[in-house]
């Protein structure tokens, strides 16, 4: 019990009972029976205990009370062997020297007022006990008890075991382990860093325990993992990691500040050279993938997209031009493009400046309207063509208007037809509210619908519903978001049959963001992710890195596939971060993650060795007037994986002597 909450016992005043904190549910559960017994049955010192006795042999007492714990439990003899002790010696657990305590204790059983006092852990004389058990006299009326209250001064709250093979591969979402974690304030200033898990604080006086039952290294939280990234200025880990915090978490703006700033800066190494590297890749990969709702990130990956979709665009259009043979048959894939590139760039390219694309649309269209079973394609490209090539527009009208008597007798039949016309109505004079309702009707169907149509026809379906000024602006936005995810699809298989495998990756990825249907883009992606996987292998470590970022970055990665590259990704940061870890501990942790990837293997075990040794030489040198510290860095030394056999042997020996010992 700490002092300063112990009370005079002879004060007039109500006084109030301090329990330690592993007695606090045993006061609880006793209730009014405890406190009745402690009124009337519990012995007392001087001439109260006197009248107890006369009593007793009148009527026995029954047997004493018995607490019970999972461990220790009091004898049912703790009160008889008070009374066979009186007059000889009291041995009360109290915080104060033997001779102090002893000097104590006489001069109250002088005053024939003696404190009970009994413990849950074995006796031993004039030892410290954080569990002590004080039974106080309670039968002086002037000076009830008023109240329990919990000491908590010395609470030391011991950590479950966590073996190296349980910490888990993927990103730790704020795993505490009761550290205290860095201060807000200056990055630069280490001195703001508090000690990490594995200098975690030890009760040097309490030896009751065994001394193997203090834990292993655990998990830091997440706000100092992220930290340690941030000194390494180490962005993308900063975004990989911070983008698992809670909103409720305490440190939720400052992750949030380090986070954004990170992204920024991978943003501008990503475009920093003309082609994009594995590393780039990853960078805007994972901006693209973030589910966090902050204005900054959105305005981020709105950028990227927007930067993707005319980088897309650019290629396209140029190879168009180059390539007469594609004339005919791409003419409405690029102007279409063309047209929303001028949309979302705020451009005002001309089709008929890329191998004259406005002029093939319309003979392709023409050829369309003369076969009665293609008249909604030779509408659909009519439309493309007087929406975005303004030199063609003109002469689009009378075609179009011809070509729209031809569907009307069907359109009952063919949901593309009913949107068509519904649209043409609306765009033509037609405003009554019944109209609009009705091409709305019609929209969200054909959207719905085209799911399940062929791939042609599906894409078809999204061109329609995304060049029509009165569709809704939603279902506009979605089709034409599934529309570019079909000609990122067909980019990412070009890429791969070219062996291109990074950028097939890059494209199939945001394409199953767009539209995340699997017969379209999941093939790609296995392909391109074990080709990768290989070719990592013979890359040096930091190419490596990129490319398993890369893997663990994109959507849609078969599971098995993105385990491996997670496992890999950190085997290969943990080594990194070893390199700047003080924390000998933990730089052993570290490495022997790092360790676990066979290719890391021979780079690092020189490296874990030199820390090991050192690590048992500081476990060695601290046995004695530390014995719990050393015993927890003997034990991290014994189960970590990778460590040289010959300090696991000697660690193993120092913890078994340690317990021999105790």
């Amino acid at each position: 019990m700490a002092p300063e909450n112990q009370q005079d016992k002879n004060s007039a005043k109500a006084r109030q009972v301090v329990l330690p904190v592993s007695l606090s549910l045993l006061v609880a559960a006793g209730g009014v029976a405890t406190y009745q017994w402690s009124q009337h049955d519990a012995p007392v010192s001087g001439k109260r205990a006197e009248h107890a006795n006369t009593k007793s042999k009148e009527k026995k007492p029954g047997e004493a009370i018995r607490l019970n714990t999972d461990d220790n439990q009091v004898k049912n003899t703790a009160i008889n062997q008070f009374k066979e002790n009186r007059g000889k010696r009291i041995e009360v657990p109290v915080k104060h020297s033997a001779e102090e305590s002893g000097k104590k204790i006489r001069s109250s059983l002088e005053k024939e007022e003696a404190l009970l006092a009994f413990s849950l852990k074995n006796d031993v004389d004039w030892e410290v006990y954080d569990d002590a058990v004080y039974l106080v006299d309670s039968s002086n009326k002037g000076a009830p008890i008023a109240g329990l209250a919990v000491d908590q001064s010395d609470i030391i709250l011991p950590e479950p075991p966590l073996l190296i093979e349980d910490i888990p591969l993927l990103p730790v979402d704020d795993l505490l382990s009761g550290e205290e974690e860095t201060t807000d304030g200056d990055l630069n200033n280490e001195q703001n860093r508090s000690e990490n898990v594995g200098d975690q604080k030890t009760d040097n006086n309490s030896k009751d325990d065994a001394i193997d039952s203090g834990p292993v290294l655990v998990p830091g939280s997440l706000y100092n993992s992220i930290y340690d990234y941030v000194i390494m200025n180490d962005s993308y880990n900063v975004v990989y990691y911070g983008q698992n915090v809670r909103t409720d978490d305490k440190r939720y703006n400052t992750i949030m500040k380090w986070l954004v700033e990170s992204a920024d800066r991978l943003k501008g190494e990503a475009y920093a050279s003309p082609s994009l590297s594995y590393q780039g890749q990853a960078n805007l990969q994972l901006i693209h993938s973030l589910k966090i709702n902050q204005p900054e990130i959105q305005s981020l990956q709105e950028e990227i997209q927007k930067n993707m979709f005319m980088k897309y665009v650019d290629e396209e259009i140029n190879a168009y031009a180059a390539d007469k043979e594609r004339h005919s048959k791409d003419a409405k894939h690029i102007v279409y493009f063309i047209g929303k590139y001028n949309e979302q760039a705020n451009k005002s390219l001309n089709p008929s400046e890329y191998g004259n694309a406005d002029r093939n649309l319309m003979k392709s269209a023409d050829q369309d309207a003369r076969n009665s079973s293609s008249v909604v394609e030779a509408l659909n490209k009519y439309q493309i063509a007087s929406q975005y090539a303004p030199d063609v527009a003109e002469e689009l009208r009378t075609q179009k208007k011809d070509l729209l008597l031809q569907v009307k007798e069907v359109s009952q039949t063919d949901i593309s037809k009913a949107v068509i016309l519904a649209a043409e109505a609306v765009e033509n004079g037609n405003h009554a509210p019944e109209a609009r309702e009705e091409l709305h009707r019609l929209a969200e169907k054909l959207l719905e619908a085209a799911e399940e149509f062929e791939p042609d026809a599906e894409e078809q379906a999204y061109e329609i519903l995304s060049t029509r000024a009165s569709i809704d602006k939603t279902i506009a936005h979605t089709a034409t978001n599934r529309k570019k995810a079909f000609a990122y699809a067909k980019k990412a298989e070009g890429l791969l049959s070219a062996e291109k495998y990074a950028e097939a990756l890059y494209y199939a990825s945001e394409s199953k963001r767009l539209y995340d249907k699997s017969d379209l883009n999941d093939r790609v992606i296995k392909r391109a992710v074990e080709q990768m996987l290989k070719e990592a292998k013979e890359k040096d470590l930091d190419t490596q890195l990129a490319i398993y970022r890369s893997i663990t970055s994109a959507n849609g990665v078969p599971y098995e596939y993105a385990q491996q590259a997670t496992f890999l990704q950190k085997a290969i940061d943990d080594y990194r971060k070893a390199m700047n870890q003080s924390n000998l501990e933990q730089a052993v942790q570290d490495l022997s993650s790092a360790w676990q990837h066979s290719n890391l293997q021979k780079l690092v075990e020189p490296l874990l060795k030199e820390k090991s040794r050192t690590l048992f030489e500081q476990a060695n040198a601290i046995r004695n007037e530390n014995p719990k510290q050393a015993a927890r860095y003997f034990r991290t030394l014994a189960q970590t994986p990778g460590v040289d056999v010959e300090i696991k042997e000697r660690a193993k020996s120092m913890l078994d002597e340690s317990n021999q010992k105790t």
